[in-house]
């Protein structure tokens, strides 16, 4: 019985050490591309801040991922197309989103 209870212990905690190394892994790609412009808190700096406001140049017409990708060289800021992927564009998407709340 003790046994079962420490192996339940154990398999219930794998998903939120999962989800905790997932986090982590988001948190590092944001300070490898954003944090030198965007601050490491998302508060701003070269860059605008990605938690306070409205975001400016991202909304019906033009999508997170697609401003990403694309860059902004009017606004200084550069694409990221050939240094992100999809699902890594995703992550950022929603970790930024979540901070914001």
């Amino acid at each position: 019985m003790r046994l079962a209870r420490i192996l339940c212990l154990l398999l219930s905690a794998l998903p939120l050490a999962a989800l905790q190394a997932k986090s982590q892994k988001v948190d590092e790609l944001y300070q490898l591309h954003c944090a030198s412009c965007h601050g490491e808190d998302l508060a701003g700096g070269l860059g605008g801040s990605l938690v306070e406001g409205d975001w400016k140049h991202i909304g019906p017409g033009r999508s997170f991922a697609d401003y990403v990708v694309n860059g902004n060289p009017e606004m200084g800021m550069p694409a990221f197309g050939d240094a992100l992927d999809a699902k890594q564009l995703r992550a950022l998407e929603i970790y930024i989103t979540e901070k914001r709340h």
